[in-house]
């Protein structure tokens, strides 16, 4: 039997399903979400940015006060001009945000992780439309605008068997509900991408069973899978399972259809868990991060996956593990040609490419309890995010850092660029 210590020491390549023919990778158009505020406004020449950062923070109950006039509010939208760097906030009643998007010109759609319902908010208001979930499920994180119409991820509220699969949802947002629902084809779909020019979606599934316990996974039943959907009939192309070594969140996919994704798994906060992630590491001991402790859990190190679509095969990446600890945004920066990966309980940005991974310290960036990570637009340029404050924008051709921005983010969990 293979022990997950001897997994990690080598690479694997695995074949599921039939392989489709290659295909090519689009832009999720911007990964995810963060944000910024009070900071300077005169325009540095460094930087050849346009276009916006956008994100949503969970955590409101950070502010001791709340703007005049407004609802009690749950979540904060934040979003940057990298024209001028204005920022502006606004707080708004959904708990658990996840994620946002814009799906039309003035209109946002914030996406919660498993929440009942979505909020449909105008650009610049306080107040928004829910729009519900199916019965029996709840939406799953993460959302994705493909023409008129835009894909999100459902989850069965109460999953107890690998056949309580979820859904992936198609939004008629003029209609404010949802007007299709298609089978995602595992259980727990969160993330998902574009890829064949928008023909196909990548879906990422954490596979859990009973996930809801105590926030930890270790003890979980799982069955992480890959699955390529057809946008137009919802038919399942292709479905890669992962090794079972964690749930299997955030992807990303490159424009040779190479898929990273990144697998997550957490132990108890107690010698249990610090005794397990010591056996990962194969080290007498290891620093337990601040984040860690407020969240009340332990992150195993964990390797990277690197899906190839064309040929079904699975390559399993090292990296250092030390540094890999509770993986969250993932990107594919196309001027680069890399994936970036940001990891919150090791304080890491990994920059993968086909033979090495490389780590930059999130002290490096000026930032902690990193979270969020996007591409801005097909610039040398991305931003990076701390969950509790903080925009660094790194340029990747030589992994500096050429402006920082002191904002708090009100535990956001992913940043996205915006044209």
């Amino acid at each position: 039997m293979t022990t997950r210590r001897q997994f990690f020491q080598g690479t694997l390549a695995l074949t599921a399903g039939a392989a489709l023919a290659p295909v090519f990778a689009e832009s999720n158009t911007a990964p995810s979400a963060k944000s910024v505020a009070g900071l300077e406004t005169a325009r540095d020449p460094k930087l050849s940015a346009h276009g916006k950062l956008l994100q949503v923070g969970f955590g409101a109950k950070r502010a001791s006060s709340q703007p005049t006039g407004t609802a009690p509010s749950t979540s904060v939208i934040t979003e940057i001009s990298l024209h001028d760097f204005a920022i502006k906030q606004r707080w708004v009643n959904l708990p658990n945000a996840h994620s946002i998007l814009t799906v039309s010109g003035n209109q946002q759609l914030v996406l919660p992780l498993d929440g009942k319902a979505a909020l449909l908010v105008q650009s610049q208001a306080t107040i928004g439309e829910q729009i519900a979930a199916p019965n029996g499920y709840l939406y799953s994180g993460h959302g994705l605008k493909l023409d008129d119409l835009v894909y999100v991820t459902l989850r069965k509220e109460h999953a107890t068997s690998a056949t309580d699969t979820g859904l992936i949802g198609v939004l008629d947002i003029p209609r404010r509900r949802i007007v299709q629902l298609l089978n995602s084809g595992a259980v727990r779909p969160h993330d998902l991408v574009a890829i064949d020019h928008g023909r196909h979606l990548a879906v990422s599934h954490y596979g859990d069973l009973n996930y809801d316990v105590s926030g930890q996974t270790s003890a979980n039943m799982r069955e992480p899978k890959l699955v390529i959907i057809a946008v137009k009939s919802g038919r399942i192309l292709q479905t890669l399972v992962a090794p079972d070594l964690g749930s299997l969140t955030h992807i990303a996919v490159s424009d040779d259809s190479i898929v990273c994704g990144v697998p997550l798994n957490y132990f108890g906060f107690d010698d249990q868990g610090r005794r397990g992630v010591e056996r990962t590491l194969g080290a007498p001991q290891f620093e337990i991060s601040v984040a860690e402790e407020l969240e009340g859990r332990l992150a195993e190190p964990m390797p990277i996956f690197l899906f190839d679509l064309a040929s079904g095969g699975l390559r399993s990446v090292d990296g250092v593990l030390a540094k890999q600890r509770r993986a969250q945004s993932v990107v594919y920066h196309r001027a680069s040609r890399q994936f970036l990966i940001t990891y919150t309980f090791s304080d890491s940005l990994a920059v993968v490419d086909d033979s090495a991974v490389r780590h930059v310290s999130a002290f490096d960036l000026g930032l902690n309890y990193i979270r969020g990570v996007t591409p801005i637009g097909d610039s040398d340029l991305v931003a990076v995010s701390g969950g509790f404050r903080g925009v660094a924008l790194l340029r990747v051709s030589d992994l500096q850092v050429v402006k920082r921005l002191d904002v708090s983010l009100f535990d956001s969990p992913h940043v996205r660029w915006e044209a």
